[in-house]
């Protein structure tokens, strides 16, 4: 389904952005697709030595891996819209604008999978594709953990089709956590031993819960959202 597509990664140069950097070239690798290194900047030439180095890491880390840098004017939020509508994945830190920590709703992934401006109101467009907010410690016990999907039922099909293949091409555990029968705080703590935890997005704009806003802002490991067509009318959403 999406191996033919680019992985994207938002770049800054700083450590928050290289651990997005590092696990985002370990997706394209897996994947087999070409990684694009995306810096929005308000000029061009402060961004070449910051994309060289981060080109050169990413080879020396996966040598073979196709790599392209892109220095693009504008903000984070809508540079990233506009690079990732044919991505098979778009890679971000959990930091807002401006590489401060953010709050969930606040930060570029967020903003990214569920649209909206710097304050929260929806005024942009959503990203098609799924979106990893890179959370936790990065160290090798993390690549090997489980990966968790976090869904209630059939109407979240798209984010378990996610989950399978984030399993199979790691070689690792699927676990599926209804939210339903875990609180927010269980599931926040599980997250200590995940690869990576995939939660469905609904395209509706459906309110956002507890369990998303626990996640984005407490998860020990990347947080996967993935967009899902909104659930039938009368039923509750995910997340």
């Amino acid at each position: 389904m999406t191996t033919q597509r680019h992985v994207i990664v938002g770049f800054d140069g700083s450590p928050t952005a290289t651990r997005a950097l590092d696990l985002a070239a370990r997706e394209a690798e897996l994947r087999g697709s070409a990684l694009d290194i995306v810096y929005a900047v308000p000029d061009r030439d402060e961004a070449e030595p910051v994309l060289a180095a981060a080109v050169d890491r990413a080879r020396r880390r996966h040598p073979g891996l196709l790599t392209l840098p892109l220095p693009l004017i504008g903000d984070p939020v809508t540079v990233l819209l506009r690079c990732a509508g044919t991505a098979a994945l778009t890679v971000v830190g959990a930091r807002a604008p401006g590489g401060q920590p953010a709050w969930p709703w606040r930060s570029v992934g967020a903003r990214l999978a569920y649209g909206g401006t710097a304050r929260g109101n929806r005024g942009r467009g959503r990203v098609a594709g799924p979106v990893l907010i890179v959370r936790g410690d990065p160290g090798p016990a993390r690549v090997h953990g489980d990966v968790l999907l976090i869904a209630a039922d059939g109407a979240d099909a798209e984010a378990a089709l996610h989950a399978f293949e984030e399993a199979a091409r790691r070689g690792a555990p699927l676990r599926v956590l209804p939210p339903s029968l875990h609180s927010a705080a269980a599931l926040v703590e599980v997250t200590r031993t995940a690869a990576v935890a995939v939660l469905p997005v609904h395209r509706s704009g459906a309110r956002r819960g507890r369990l998303t806003r626990a996640l984005l802002h407490g998860a020990h490991c990347p947080v996967l959202l993935v967009p899902v067509p909104p659930p039938p009318r009368g039923a509750s959403p995910t997340a």
